[in-house]
């Protein structure tokens, strides 16, 4: 097995299913990587290995070992027949390296072995996961799968990509594409070759997969198969005869796309429930876009089902729970936008939610519940109100809802809201993307604070809060006219928030995307954004905060260190700086660390007032009053009013800045 959790693989088209494709940097004395290569770097077929003893020795004549090859993987191959992936933890001469565990079956002279070079998925899967009695990646390790992106990368023959390893929760096994380098969200291309065949398949737990395209040509056969529970997918297109099937249950899938299926098949097939997806699309397909099966509870947030044959989401008959559908669009499908055919027991209505959603454009109905009238009960008036909450409708189809009961909440569109039938971005129409935005829901709270929701996964945020601040300032000013437009007006609000922000910092950013960490370069540059840095996780482990004043006061030469993995950072003006500088180990490993730092409010127009508290609306508003009072002294008013206005400002920010530190909002 793997010598740690720290070990990394590579796949590569060119690639070979019998190179050692692995390094583990944390082996004491760990040499080069030569993993991320197409060839191995040293291949002999004159190797003795023994299933009783971890030396593994070569004749001295040929290309002798070498220290830089310790902490890399090699494959060993006996008489044709893949034996096992071990690590090489010393090197001892020219002719003896020792390994992290006896091989399991021995061979004088005659072991074919390769040091270094990537994999590649053909007819074996990946040897190191797949093939008995190696298993050679462990919780915590991580693949490299590099491809084009444009053409099929790798075409699997036969035994399907099976990510099996059953990993813990807290050291997750990762399998990620990538086109140039590592981390930089690129796509490589699987597809099969053979009918009888999944192109992957995750049957392990807590195995993280992302950034690939997999396509199905089998009939029965999926581009993607999840049979086991707590798995991530992410960035994931799935296509061809059959797309995708989720038959584990507890999966999690974001940003995920499932199109192109063949007549008979859905987009997704889902036979298992209690998974969440959000940010998934489900188009083009020639039946549904998901088949729900007969699976348990499932939650569905900001996707997209459009485009398909019949239903963008069909519950049959035999489903025994409802779905959760909430700010999804179901737009442009050949029969309903939503079909539940249920008529079990325990189906039906139960726990069926379908909330800020936006549907339009279906043939059939938007939303058609077939098992009976709905409308006749009582308690399904009361179901609806709750459960089918403020949803926008562009019915041109057979209708809006079939059997089930209006809320009023509902919005009437009389337009398409959206840019187009493919982009799914809202217009400014009247009556089309206008009506939705400017329907956004609220929800007061028992403790009477007001949430502002959008409907719709593209909807923009807050415009009722925004409206609110701008009738208030217009009522501090006096320009209660239109002559000054609210775009005028949310210049000086857009002060107000960067006022109370710098004394307060009430808004925060988390980017797991800001800085691309290259080998051997130290400093970066930070989003414009950036006010301060809160903290940098690499690898999943926090970094130490400190400070390029001390590191000098210290007279540590931090520039001068060997590179390696950060373990330290420091914020100075727009960069952050990492000590010591990323090797080309940790650039492999993790190349982009997540950071959460206190960021300038976007724009009120777009946005809102983002991430403040309702009850501090009211000071952002005297700020820009202030302002524009200062900037108009056309009167003795004007000028004790701005003195008034910042006055209040300024004592009321004293009094939020100690709020929110108790109350951990800011620092």
């Amino acid at each position: 097995m793997a010598t740690t959790q720290f070990a990394v693989w590579w796949a590569r088209p060119g690639g070979n299913i019998f190179n050692g494709a692995g390094f583990d940097s944390s082996i004491s004395g760990a040499g080069t990587n030569y993993a991320n290569q197409d060839t191995a770097q040293l291949t002999r077929t004159d190797a003795t290995t023994s299933n009783v003893s971890t030396a593994l020795t070569i004749p001295a004549s040929g290309t002798p070992f070498s220290a830089d090859l310790v902490g890399n993987a090699v494959a060993i191959v006996i008489s044709a027949t893949y034996s096992c992936h071990r690590f090489i933890t010393a090197f001892v001469s020219a002719t003896e390296v020792t390994l992290d565990a006896t091989p399991p079956t021995s061979s004088a002279g005659a072991a074919t072995i390769r040091i270094g070079g990537a994999t590649t998925f053909t007819n074996t899967g990946f040897h190191p996961l797949g093939s008995a009695p190696s298993a050679a990646p462990v919780s915590g390790n991580k693949l490299w799968i590099k491809g084009t992106g444009i053409t099929t990368d790798y075409t699997i023959s036969s035994n399907s990509l099976n990510f099996s390893i059953v990993a813990s929760n807290d050291k997750p096994f990762t399998a990620e594409g990538y086109t140039t380098t590592e981390g930089d969200g690129g796509r490589p291309i699987l597809t099969t070759s053979a009918s009888a065949l999944a192109c992957v398949t995750i049957s392990g737990k807590f195995n993280i997969v992302k950034n690939l395209s997999v396509n199905a040509t089998g009939a029965a056969f999926f581009g993607l198969n999840v049979t086991n529970t707590n798995n991530l997918i992410r960035k994931v297109v799935c296509q061809g005869i059959f797309p995708a099937k989720e038959q584990g249950g507890a999966n999690i899938w974001i940003d995920c796309e499932f199109k192109g299926s063949a007549a008979g098949n859905a987009g997704m097939s889902q036979t298992a429930g209690e998974c969440y997806f959000e940010g998934c699309s489900f188009h083009g397909n020639a039946t549904f876009g998901l088949d729900a099966g007969n699976n348990g509870p499932s939650e569905y947030a900001n996707c997209l089902f459009y485009a398909n044959t019949t239903d963008g989401v069909n519950m049959p008959a035999g489903l025994t729970h409802g779905l959760r559908f909430v700010n999804c669009v179901f737009w442009n499908n050949g029969r309903d936008g939503i079909r539940n055919d249920s008529t079990a027991a325990t189906g039906g209505l139960y726990d069926w939610t379908i909330r800020r959603c936006i549907f339009g454009k279906n043939v059939g109905y938007d939303v058609n519940f077939t098992l009976e009238d709905a409308t006749l009960f009582s308690g399904a008036i009361e179901w609806a109100a709750v459960y089918l909450e403020c949803n926008a409708f562009y019915t041109t189809g057979t209708g809006k809802m079939h059997f089930l009961p209006a809320n009023s909440g509902d919005i009437t569109l009389t337009a398409s809201p959206f840019t187009s039938d493919t982009v799914f971005t809202l217009n400014t129409t009247s009556g089309g993307g206008a009506a939705v935005t400017a329907g956004i829901c609220t929800t007061t709270l028992p403790d009477a604070n007001v949430l502002v929701i959008p409907i719709g996964f593209s909807a923009t945020s807050s415009s009722v809060a925004a409206v609110s601040m701008r009738s208030l300032w217009r009522e501090y000013t006096g320009e209660l006219s239109t002559e000054i437009s609210d775009t005028v007006v949310d210049i000086y609000l857009q002060a107000g928030l960067e006022a109370l922000n710098r004394r307060v910092h009430y808004h925060y950013t988390t980017d797991e995307s800001a800085v691309t960490l290259v080998a051997g370069t130290q400093e970066y540059t930070l989003p414009s954004d950036c006010i301060e840095v809160l903290w940098v996780y690499l690898n999943g482990s926090k970094l130490q905060k400190r400070d390029v004043e001390d590191w000098d006061k210290r007279e540590e030469q931090w520039r001068e260190e060997a590179a390696g993995t950060p373990t330290e950072y420091a914020h100075e003006g727009n960069r952050v700086i990492f000590r010591p500088k990323p090797n080309a180990l940790a650039v492999a490993s993790d190349s982009t660390p997540s950071i959460r730092y206190i960021s300038t409010p976007p724009s009120i127009t777009t946005s809102g007032p983002e991430q403040l508290s309702s009850e501090d609306y009211r000071t952002c508003v005297l700020y820009g009053a202030a302002q524009w009072s200062v900037a108009h002294p056309d009167a003795a008013l004007a000028v004790q009013r701005a003195k008034g206005f910042m006055d209040m400002f300024n004592e009321e920010t004293q009094g939020m800045a100690e709020e929110y530190r108790n109350r951990s909002l800011a620092r």
